[in-house]
């Protein structure tokens, strides 16, 4: 972090007199840009999707498939996977779109969810495991390709407000992930709980699995696709729709080269992006 600081420079082009805070500018006018909110929405509902799969699959592989002791394994084989996926689908989309290759891990997320209705617990036991890296493979995808497009939204800004607001942006999208993070967590547990989910007993001073019910165990099935399928639904609708494009791109970096050297801008095409980016 200390070396963050001390070698990271500000651009030149960037730098004007600040202006007193107003809040209004900081918590109500980003969400006036319409190619903000589409990367939030997004950028919430994916990982909302992925903070209720990691949730609700210790449930899944302990109470159902019996094989607790394997959680572990079984969530590092996730991560590894979205480690891998990330040079891959860096290189799909300098072919591509941000957002298409968004869309392509995306798919692959909620094709592999649905292959975990055939699991039972006489299931392949690697079988787990190739599960657990397809959907980290779809959900690398996704992650990078957040990450990729934010950066573009401070240039879209630019082009109405005129300045540069990157904090802005990052704070409020941080906030809305945590926040998000925390009322998945916490609906995932009430959920289940009403599904009839029986908490762990004590026995000989240690706390031993309860058995659970046909019922809970068959909403536990349903719960563990359609939640999160359920969610990344809308960062894929949304994604589909995602107004700033590769050409769209294109454009707007010659209007605010122009803007930053203070030379004549075209004001019809500035207008134009405006109203595809902004609304």
């Amino acid at each position: 972090f200390i070396a963050t600081v001390a070698i990271t420079r500000e651009r030149a082009e960037f730098q004007r007199e600040l202006r007193p805070f107003h809040w209004k500018q900081a918590f109500i006018e980003p969400f006036q840009v319409r190619t903000f909110v589409y990367v939030l929405i997004m950028y919430v509902t994916a990982f909302t999707a992925f903070d209720a799969t990691q949730s609700i699959v210790v449930y899944f592989i302990k109470t159902y498939l019996g094989r607790g002791s394997e959680v572990s394994y079984v969530l590092g084989a996730l991560m590894i996977a979205q480690v891998i996926s990330l040079p891959i689908y860096q290189r799909i989309s300098k072919r591509l779109s941000k957002a298409r290759t968004y869309l392509i891990g995306a798919a692959l997320f909620v094709i592999v969810m649905f292959f975990s209705f055939l699991f039972t617990p006489t299931t392949f036991a690697p079988a787990l495991y190739i599960f657990a890296v397809l959907v980290g493979l779809g959900s690398g995808g996704v992650v990078i390709m957040i990450y990729a497009i934010f950066p573009d939204i401070p240039d879209v800004d630019e082009l109405r407000s005129g300045e540069r607001r990157e904090g802005t942006y990052s704070a409020l999208t941080t906030f809305t992930r945590k926040l998000s993070s925390a009322l998945a967590v916490f609906a995932v547990a009430q959920v289940l709980q009403l599904a009839g989910y029986v908490p762990p007993v004590e026995q000989a001073g240690k706390l031993v699995e309860a058995a659970q019910t046909p019922a809970f165990i068959n909403a536990l099935r349903l719960f563990f696709v359609l939640i999160p399928v359920g969610f990344i639904s809308f960062g894929i609708f949304f994604a589909s729709r995602f107004p700033l494009t590769r050409a769209i791109y294109a454009r707007l970096e010659v209007v605010l080269t122009a803007m930053r050297a203070n030379r004549q801008v075209d004001e019809t095409e500035r207008q134009d992006l405006i109203k595809k980016l902004v609304g």
